[in-house]
């Protein structure tokens, strides 16, 4: 019983860790390409935030908060917010550290970010505040513009997925469908007849 539950949660990590695997069951997901498209949006907009510990609660608030404007695919959104994990957690931290740098400056390198990243002591809320202040407005601001820029071009891309997987569906389908047909005319015509003529 202990080894199958050390597979599923190997299964799971593999899962939210593996952007192909993510990727595919965004696009597997049964509803219009519009409403998971903007929930992908939105989930990698609230996945890239400073706001860790919180990301899916957030997702989940704007899911009813907008519920009467507009809706959205929401296990898209929740599954999106996983392009912030451990393995990401440095990188983007980075990213957002440099963005914000343009805006009111900052001196930490790659390793100090990396080195406050990984002195957390397992309380989230704690953790999250003294990454600001530690990080200070740079990453705050950094992170904001990054997650909006993400955001925004998530939509278009994902529409382009959806639309790129039909099409190559379609012609797939186009392709077998002549010899589907071809077998099932000579099945209808059955063995071809030799008629002899008699001569009177």
């Amino acid at each position: 019983m202990p080894n199958e539950q050390k597979k599923s949660d190997a299964k799971s990590q593999k899962w939210q860790y593996h952007p192909q695997a993510l990727l595919r069951y965004v696009l597997s997901l049964d509803d219009t390409p519009h409403s998971i498209a903007l929930g992908t949006s939105i989930g990698m907009f609230i996945g890239l935030t400073p706001t860790p510990g919180l990301q899916m609660l957030l997702v989940l608030g704007i899911y009813y908060a907008c519920s009467r404007l507009f809706r959205f695919n929401l296990p898209a959104g929740l599954a999106a917010v996983y392009v912030s994990n451990p393995l990401t957690a440095v990188p983007l931290a980075w990213a957002g550290y440099v963005i914000g740098r343009f805006f009111v400056g900052g001196e930490l390198t790659r390793e100090e970010i990396a080195a406050v990243l990984q002195g957390g002591n397992g309380n989230w809320l704690q953790d999250a505040l003294d990454l600001l202040t530690e990080l200070g407005y740079a990453y705050l601001i950094g992170s904001v513009v990054l997650a909006a820029i993400v955001g925004v071009l998530t939509y278009p891309i994902m529409r382009y997925l959806f639309h790129f997987v039909k099409t190559s569906s379609t012609q797939t389908n186009r392709q077998s469908t002549p010899l589907v047909q071809k077998s099932n005319e000579q099945d209808e015509d059955g063995p071809t007849k030799t008629i002899t003529r008699c001569s009177a």
